[in-house]
């Protein structure tokens, strides 16, 4: 029904957007993740792809900055025993590409990092959505295996624990993982001097 949504931010939490369309304040839903690249933008304008999710009881629209990211949440709603509320967690917790990757490489232990996601639903999305889903692209996450892809992981992890932007701890550990590097703990390291 809607595809886009292009107002004036005037009202975020970390998991709520409020547009103001023509008069119009529309309340939608976002990731996490996209909170942290929104936040700082109040009274400016913006622009969200969005999907409006209508259930028996509820009627709900969810926002993303990015279509791919809206396509994905699509995509992972329609998994037996993933609604929108798990499907907007997951998108919140990992990028497009980290979890394109994660299913690509059948990487359970990954989606589960992601609260509220167990080893069994983690184990049906990479069933269901391992031959649904594109590759990430090579140009995001370079040669990075099954074993390079949960060390990539867990020092994006790291780094935003320590206070990282995810999108800037992503791009630090991608120029650190070019190099050389034969455990977590130098890859780490090395992340944090490209900061």
């Amino acid at each position: 029904m809607y595809d886009y949504i292009k107002g004036k931010l005037v009202k975020v939490a970390p998991t709520v957007a409020t547009v103001d369309v023509g008069g119009i304040g529309y309340k939608l839903l976002i990731p996490l993740n996209v909170y942290s690249e929104i936040s700082s933008m109040l009274g400016e304008p913006i622009f969200l792809y969005c999907s409006f999710v209508v259930r028996e009881d509820s009627q709900r629209l969810f926002g993303f900055l990015k279509e791919s990211s809206r396509d994905l949440f699509l995509t992972l709603s329609d998994v037996s025993g993933i609604g929108p509320k798990t499907a907007l967690s997951i998108l919140g917790h990992m990028s497009v590409d980290e979890l394109r990757l994660a299913l690509h490489n059948a990487d359970a232990l990954s989606l589960v990092k992601v609260p509220g996601i167990g080893k069994k639903t983690a184990e049906r999305l990479v069933l269901e959505l391992r031959d649904k889903i594109s590759k990430p692209s090579k140009d995001d996450m370079p040669h990075l295996g099954k074993e390079e892809g949960h060390m990539f992981h867990d020092a994006v992890s790291a780094l935003v624990h320590l206070g990282y932007q995810r999108a800037a701890a992503q791009k630090a550990v991608k120029k650190a993982s070019e190099k050389s590097v034969k455990s977590l703990s130098e890859l780490i390291a090395k992340s944090l001097k490209c900061t």
